[in-house]
């Protein structure tokens, strides 16, 4: 899967996400995390940043790199809400564009800055981070393990890796299920899906301690299943709009 295959996706999918996803507003372009004081999508979009940032204890302190930051929205909201200071950095010119826009009209842009880089080879200082923030973004990527050693490169000495991503739990996958797989992968410009257990083995031999893997499956289902409603309602639609461009 190539970088033009990720930011064609996403130029082309930018009103689909304004449309479905509000991200216009909400600046979420991942999956909501669901809970008992969070039960709709609107709020349960930036309680998934509430609940990472929490896990990953981040503070006023920190400096954080935003991997695959989307549209900023997670480095603003570490800005507006812990005071940390944050560098997304994205290989996409649209959604660079859009956050740089948005940190200037939300006056945060003297803790947030954002730019144009590969989060597999950033060209970043080693050791200049405390934590690396990656929310549903390793999954672009084809190499995981490219990933996680550029991780542990920029991380200071005491730094925290934070990944919320789609992962494969199943080692073996029928014929079937390798075609809906592979089907799936394409509709959302994914390469492939890490192995829970290889992405963890590709922590630890690049020097990561102390690693937590949790499973928030039924937290993110209903944003899953908001897509699904939406395919439904969309499908008669499809052919036609295809016929005309």
């Amino acid at each position: 899967m190539s970088t033009d295959a990720v930011i064609e996706y996403y130029d082309q999918c930018h009103v689909d996400y304004k449309i479905l996803w509000r991200s216009h507003r909400n600046l979420c372009i991942h999956f909501g995390y669901f809970d008992d004081e969070h039960s709709d999508h609107h709020s349960a979009l930036p309680n998934m940043n509430r609940v990472l940032a929490e896990r990953a204890a981040i503070s006023a302190s920190d400096e954080v790199l935003d991997a695959g930051c989307g549209v900023g929205g997670s480095s603003m909201w570490l800005a507006a809400n812990k005071g940390a200071t944050a560098c997304g950095i994205n290989i996409q010119p649209l959604h660079l564009q859009l956050a740089r826009e948005e940190a200037e009209r939300r006056k945060l842009d003297h803790l947030v800055r954002f730019e144009e880089r590969n989060y597999c080879d950033s060209g970043l200082p080693d050791a200049s981070f405390d934590v690396v923030w990656a929310l549903e973004s390793v999954c672009h990527c084809e190499d995981k393990t490219a990933f996680i050693n550029e991780a542990y490169r920029v991380l200071r000495p005491g730094g925290r890796l934070m990944v919320a991503d789609f992962f494969q739990f199943e080692s073996a996958l029928d014929a079937a299920q390798q075609e809906r797989m592979r089907l799936w992968l394409d509709g959302w410009a994914l390469p492939n899906l890490a192995h829970v257990d290889d992405f963890q083995r590709g922590l630890d031999v690049a020097g990561f301690e102390s690693v937590d893997c949790e499973d928030i499956t039924a937290n993110v289902l209903r944003s899953s299943r908001r897509i699904w409603k939406a395919s439904l309602i969309m499908r008669p639609l499809s052919r036609p709009l295809e016929l005309v461009g």
